[in-house]
């Protein structure tokens, strides 16, 4: 669930067809149909013509690239937020010539996390 869809799970038809984060990707896929198209008939609207197919690929191109964007955010924050529970175990796994004489230095994501 997201932010913008509270209570609302969300599945590949709300994002399809309703989750207004989408809503101006749906709009230019919407000019590309000759009507308003149900999750019933997606189908059968893409087989329509060359025109809609593109436009309903470059849709779900789009929508797939925003939800991507949005987990690795989400993903960071998320590492961020954990980053500190690990620092720790990979100080103890660096050699010792790795470290600086103040016993501090920059983990790579392989330390921190593996």
């Amino acid at each position: 669930m997201w932010p913008s869809c509270p209570g609302v799970s969300e599945d590949a038809e709300h994002v399809f067809f309703a989750c207004p984060r989408f809503d101006l990707l749906r709009s230019t896929w919407a000019e590309a149909l000759t009507k308003k198209t149900q999750p019933e008939f997606l189908i059968e609207a893409m087989l329509s013509s060359e025109a809609v197919w593109q436009a309903t690929s470059a849709f779900a191109t789009g929508v797939l690239q925003e939800l991507r964007r949005l987990e690795r955010k989400r993903s960071v924050k998320t590492r961020d937020k954990t980053h500190h529970k690990h620092d720790g175990r990979a100080l103890a796994r660096a050699s010792l010539h790795e470290v600086m004489p103040c016993g501090k230095r920059r983990l790579t994501p392989e330390e921190v996390f593996f």
